[in-house]
């Protein structure tokens, strides 16, 4: 490889571009990943599922294909999917043990178009037992920690696909969302994620249901992409989207190119808590980025007042309920929804759209919490959550913020801003239009990025610190032993395009 390699902390469109340009192969760059989960996942346990010598054999094909000219989206680049999604040939157990030898026939679509797009599937990361829950935990592999802080959670129930990314052991994830589970992850361990518009992205193939049962979750959930810029998401989207011939709610709308926008003229609202019980340090952080923004766009300190956000919480968690099947047979003790009710949910659902379009009428983004508090340490789900020395109860604070947006089916970004005093993450949501243009939310994203918000400083496992600063062109990070730099400042060890990994290098990740 040569000096102006990019490193694993690169956005995955710089990494394509760095392919394009021949400054590494896409073999080069698999092997670099690979290295990386070697060395630092047995700490992480992000990644569950491996498949190198497929990964190995797709890399050489990509490399060949680009040799002879072949132009694909995602050609050579290493990804990761959630273990729920499934994969042909490959182990797909969504933590729960009668599956965990479940070998697919074929490939969920939206793992199929990844592939198409010339992308390299590396394996499978943790979740919680079908996905049911905010703490990636389950009985066959275990539970994944957060690479900020080993006692922290990665949240749920996408949490190792957001360690994996935020640890730069893959540059693109494929995540799922039926009430936060993208964007939880995403903000408790610092980087990007989507949640598009509901039926933006066939769900098909995804566990829960269990393989062999009816699709009862027909609202609430997608799938979307994580990764560590807001391009990387929006190239993802444009892989993922569209109908796949067997999930007939997924229209066929296309993605349009991003518009150009005059950021001045962007209307931005916000709130600090949505009225929902939010920590000192996340509402603090709210409304610097709101000062921030300020100065670029239209911005008012103002949520949709005529939209119930507990109203929202209360209909998309009795639909969860409804749509969700536990079993193929009712179980004891377990009440069925009646037709009456179940239809009674989907209007009240109808109507809490209908009032936050209407907020959107007069707005391009709403930006607010993700959860009230950044990371929590590891607890089994159930126990209450502390925010500024007062308990919460601990489902009502992990999917809150998020299940509105759910409901309604409102497309939903997570970025990062800033670090807690603790060195955890705080991120945000912006919200949009339902198959609004997606010009909206990236503005107020790229111009937080273009003054230089996102300086972070990641603390791994193995006691090393790695400063990176998502504004640079390349790789702005470098492994420095945390003994020699306690206090280490992220934004004066930058190191910029072109410089080389210094210390920390292991057998298995060599410095070129």
């Amino acid at each position: 490889m040569t000096a102006s390699v990019p490193g694993p902390f690169v956005p995955a469109h710089q990494m394509l571009q760095a392919l394009e340009q021949r400054d590494l192969s896409a073999v080069e760059l698999l092997e670099l990943h690979l290295a990386r989960i070697e060395r630092l996942n047995p700490a992480l346990n992000a990644v569950v599922t491996l498949d190198v010598e497929q990964a190995r054999r797709t890399a050489r094909q990509a490399d060949e294909a680009r040799a002879q000219g072949v132009t694909l989206p995602l050609l050579g680049l290493p990804f990761t999917v959630k273990d729920v999604l499934e994969t042909a040939g490959l182990r797909t157990t969504a933590g729960f043990l009668p599956l965990s030898d479940h070998l697919p026939a074929i490939d969920a679509p939206a793992v199929a178009r990844l592939k198409a797009a010339g992308g390299v599937l590396i394996g499978k990361t943790n979740t919680p037992t079908l996905a049911m829950g905010a703490e990636p935990d389950n009985p066959i592999f275990g539970r994944t920690n957060n690479p900020w802080d080993a006692r922290h959670s990665p949240g749920g129930s996408s949490g190792g696909e957001a360690a994996a990314v935020a640890a730069g052991l893959s540059p693109l994830g494929l995540g799922s969302d039926a009430g936060g589970s993208v964007r939880i992850p995403a903000h408790f361990c610092g980087i990007f994620a989507l949640k598009p518009t509901e039926h933006r992205i066939p769900t098909t193939g995804h566990i829960p249901e269990l393989p062999g049962m009816p699709r009862g979750l027909r609202h609430l959930a997608t799938l979307g992409p994580l990764a560590r810029s807001v391009d990387d998401l929006a190239l993802a989207l444009s892989v993922l989207a569209g109908p796949d011939g067997r999930q007939w709610e997924v229209p066929p709308v296309p993605i349009e190119p991003l518009p150009d926008v005059d950021r001045r003229q962007i209307r931005l609202t916000w709130s600090e808590d949505l009225g929902l019980p939010t920590d000192e340090a996340t509402t603090t952080a709210i409304a610097d980025v709101a000062a921030r923004l300020s100065k670029q766009m239209m911005v008012r300190h103002e949520g949709p007042l005529t939209w119930s956000v507990t109203e929202a919480n209360e209909v998309g968690m009795a639909l969860f309920n409804a749509e969700v099947p536990r079993s193929a047979q009712p179980q004891s003790g377990e009440r069925e929804v009646t037709m009456r009710e179940y239809i009674s949910l989907l209007d009240r659902r109808d109507r809490l759209i209908a009032q936050l379009e209407t907020f959107f009428a007069d707005v391009d983004v709403l930006m607010c919490p993700v959860v009230g508090t950044p990371a929590w340490t590891h607890r089994t789900p159930g126990t209450p959550v502390v925010m500024d020395g007062e308990e919460y109860p601990y489902w009502s604070t992990a999917l809150a913020h998020c299940m509105p947006f759910n409901l309604t089916g409102h497309p939903v970004v997570v970025v990062p801003v800033t670090l807690t005093a603790q060195g955890l993450p705080i991120g945000v949501q912006l919200v949009g239009r339902r198959w609004g243009k997606r010009g909206c939310w990236p503005w107020p994203a790229t111009w937080l990025k273009s003054q230089g918000l996102w300086v972070h400083r990641l603390r791994f496992l193995d006691g090393f610190w790695l400063t990176w600063n998502t504004t640079r062109t390349f790789l702005t990070g470098a492994f420095i032993p945390q003994a020699q730099h306690p206090e280490l400042d992220p934004g004066t060890h930058a190191v910029t395009r072109g410089a080389r990994w210094r210390g920390g290098a292991r057998a298995g990740e060599r410095v070129r």
